[in-house]
């Protein structure tokens, strides 16, 4: 017997109980639960700001924090801005729409989420008056036109470069749902670049037959024309009208909230204008005194994340990140354990048309020049910080390299020695080869170079002349002495005449060789002259010199001669050589 079939029934929710689920708030303000009332408290603050920039005035705004019944929180929040209108207010009392004054238009405005920041609160919280409260005034702050600096307010005209077919099609369905049918020429006056009545009527003669914005209903390629003839007719705004924050207004707020150590402290600014919506990214970077973080914003507005968290930031062929807190940390600037948490950093987006790729509006989408762009800007400001970071990772690099070589070569050595005989062991070996050696006479230093040389193919530990004469006469000690050595203290050394006038008898050899009176060059002569053959002779044949051979003269021919200890010095000018034992 088969299962029967399920038959599915279609439910009708409300839309306003989404907003008593935690799991549908969540999604709706892109945080947790636990940071709602941050949220609430930063989309009202966000909206005073905007409305004392409407009113023209430096903003002062006043918030309170109570306790009601049950754990509930209480926010106040006053400024001396307008105001919301009545049916503004009364849209945000209506949890089954989502009523914004800024979400059809496309302009750089703070609060930007509508409803969906006072939803968790409900609307009974506006009139609830508490008993106690903590009151905090924020005022001193700079508004557009005091003192000169400029930004683009939100009741300023927005650009007609700052929207596509699609943006505009939204605009004029917003309009004719809130049951306002403007007539086509003040519809196109409300754009900046337009306001002239002049231009006006050429923007509207391209949409022929359409006096009023119902006009467009099923005609939507009028509105594609419409959109093409008003970004004619004006020009598109520059990134710098949108507002500059000056640099010494990001090193106060850092060294007001962290300290900056020995003003060690780096902004840089990057413009772009992308298809007429322009867009800037400052960037501050910073060695703070008190453990820091990272400070986002966008439009003037602090956000709860990275704004480009998705944007592909390549900075040459340094990194190839994504996100700003991606390049901070790969760039040395970011607050974490690797440096104390002493480092701070500003990263304020600013966009005209701004695009979020999740509902909670915190991660902008951003076009592959805009990223580029930013990247440059990160790139400069931290130069400084990156450049240490990697001199002191090449320096580290290095330490371990060399380290790691010791360790190979002491380990080499280490294996070595355990194949390598003993040092005093392997030298009475090749003694005992020269005992058993027949041939001219030879003197300790001779014997010694011929160990040396003939102990690097058996070791590689060093062997001295000291050690040398140690371990020989120790040898000698327990067996016979090795026959041809000659004992005696000097080496004899046999040298060649061929070019010497006066012949052996005036030259000595103690240590030094002093040059023969008869030629200043004797010293030369003889050390071009001198053959590697070492021949001994008794203590007892020590002399004033050896004669020249028999057949030989004195002064002329090559004479073969043996310089020994003894002898007196010659008279005339002498230079000292030294030579090793």
């Amino acid at each position: 017997m088969s299962a029967p079939a399920l038959e599915r029934v279609t439910f009708s929710t409300p839309r306003d109980s989404g907003y008593t689920k935690i799991e549908t708030l969540e999604k709706l303000t892109g945080q947790r639960a636990a940071e709602f009332g941050h949220v609430i408290l930063k989309e009202l603050i966000d909206n005073s700001l905007d409305e004392c920039e409407n009113a023209g005035a430096a903003p002062e705004v006043s918030v309170t924090v109570s306790a009601g019944g049950d754990g509930i929180k209480f926010l106040t929040v006053e400024d001396n801005g307008r105001g919301f209108p009545a049916a503004t207010v009364a849209g945000f009392c209506d949890f089954n729409k989502s009523a914004s004054d800024k979400s059809a238009y496309r302009s750089p405005t703070r609060g930007a989420q509508g409803s969906r920041a006072s939803s968790p609160f409900r609307s009974r919280s506006a009139s609830a008056r508490p008993a106690s409260s903590l009151r905090r005034r924020v005022s001193g702050t700079k508004s557009a036109g005091q003192d000169g600096w400029r930004k683009w307010p939100p009741c300023r005209p927005t650009s007609p470069h700052w929207y596509d077919s699609d943006a505009l099609t939204g605009l004029i369905s917003a309009y004719l749902a809130a049951g306002s049918d403007k007539a086509l020429g003040m519809f196109v006056r409300e754009f900046d670049g337009l306001t002239s009545t002049a231009k006006a009527r050429k923007v509207a003669a391209v949409a022929a037959g359409v006096k009023s914005l119902s006009g467009f209903k099923g005609r939507p390629d009028r509105i594609g024309a419409l959109l093409t003839e008003m970004t004619r007719q004006s020009r598109p705004v520059k990134a710098a009208a949108l507002g500059i924050v000056p640099e010494e207004h990001y090193r106060l707020l850092i060294a007001r909230l962290f300290g900056i150590s020995h003003d060690r402290c780096w902004a840089a600014r990057k413009e772009i204008l992308h298809r007429g919506i322009p867009w800037a990214v400052d960037v501050v970077v910073a060695e703070t005194e008190r453990p820091g973080r990272v400070i986002y914003s966008t439009n003037f507005g602090v956000t709860f994340g990275d704004p480009p968290e998705r944007a592909s930031l390549r900075s040459g062929t340094w990194y190839d990140t994504r996100g700003a807190e991606s390049f901070l940390r790969h760039a040395g600037a970011y607050p974490d354990d690797g440096n104390d948490q002493l480092r701070a950093a500003v990263v304020h987006v600013q966009c005209a048309a701004p695009r979020w790729t999740d509902t909670g509006k915190v991660a902008l989408i951003v076009p592959a020049d805009v990223e580029a762009t930013a990247a440059e800007a990160f790139a400069k400001a931290t130069k400084t910080l990156r450049e240490e970071r990697e001199r002191l990772k090449k320096d580290a690099d290095k330490e371990q390299r060399r380290q790691d070589r010791e360790a190979r070569e002491w380990q080499e050595q280490r294996r070595r020695a355990e194949r390598e005989p003993p040092l005093k062991d392997a030298v009475r070996d090749l003694l005992t080869q020269a005992a058993e050696m027949e041939g001219e006479p030879f003197t300790r230093r001779r014997l010694y170079d011929m160990t040396r040389e003939a102990l690097t193919e058996v070791t590689s530990r060093p062997l001295t002349w000291r050690n040398f004469r140690q371990i020989l006469d120790s040898y000698e000690g327990e067996r016979s002495e090795i026959p041809g050595l000659v004992r005696t203290e000097e080496p004899a050394i046999v040298v060649d005449l061929a070019r010497h006038p006066r012949g052996p008898t005036n030259c000595r050899l103690r240590r030094a060789i002093s040059a023969c009176p008869a030629t200043r060059n004797c010293w030369r002569c003889m050390r071009a002259t001198t053959r590697t053959r070492w021949a001994g002779r008794s203590t007892s044949s020590s002399g004033a010199g050896s004669p020249p051979s028999p057949g030989r003269s004195a002064g002329s021919g090559c004479t073969s001669a043996v310089f020994t200890t003894a002898g007196s010095p010659p008279a005339g000018r002498t230079r000292g050589r030294s030579l090793p034992e």
